[in-house]
């Protein structure tokens, strides 16, 4: 029963429904309120991201963010099938997808070690450090889009100590 194909798409659709509801709160905030601009998002992406950032934190914070992703669940099960998911659309050639922690070197001994460990596993991230954000940043980004979005960093985000990317 473990084994059972019809479990993990039940746990997949669980995801897809969750990214589904975040969307939807999403576009009626960026969009319909007064917005006059067009607005591209990917809701897997920030679903993703928000999963990233909660496995990184603790206490009220990861507690917080897990209400957003997963109202009752367990976390840890989210995760998972979070992976699901992307391996899912992974199958779709034109559907591209990484995950990337970028943290100056001034603060990177504050980053927990493990951390790198579980963004690899768990996201097939990796965790980088830095003495300058923005070159790495937009080599990253470049590489990791096949060059469709040459670059994101400008020089609003000069002070930014570190960047969680998808």
């Amino acid at each position: 029963m473990k084994n059972d194909p019809r479990i993990k798409e039940e746990m997949v659709a669980e995801v897809r429904n969750q990214v589904n509801r975040l969307a939807g709160v999403m576009l009626r905030e960026l969009c319909f309120e007064g917005n006059d601009h067009n607005v591209v998002f990917s809701p897997v992406s920030v679903f993703e991201l928000l999963t990233m950032l909660a496995d990184a934190t603790s206490g009220k914070t990861r507690k917080e963010i897990t209400k957003i992703l997963c109202d009752e669940r367990n976390f840890d099960r989210l995760v998972k099938d979070l992976a699901g998911l992307r391996n899912q659309l992974g199958m779709d050639r034109e559907f591209l997808s990484a995950n990337a922690v970028l943290v100056r070197d001034d603060i990177f001994h504050t980053i927990v070690p493990e951390y790198g460990n579980r963004l690899s596993e768990l996201f097939g991230g990796k965790l980088f450090s830095t003495d300058n954000l923005a070159p790495h940043v937009n080599s990253w980004v470049r590489k990791n889009t096949r060059g469709m979005i040459p670059a994101v960093w400008d020089d609003s985000m000069k002070d930014t100590l570190l960047c969680m990317i998808n």
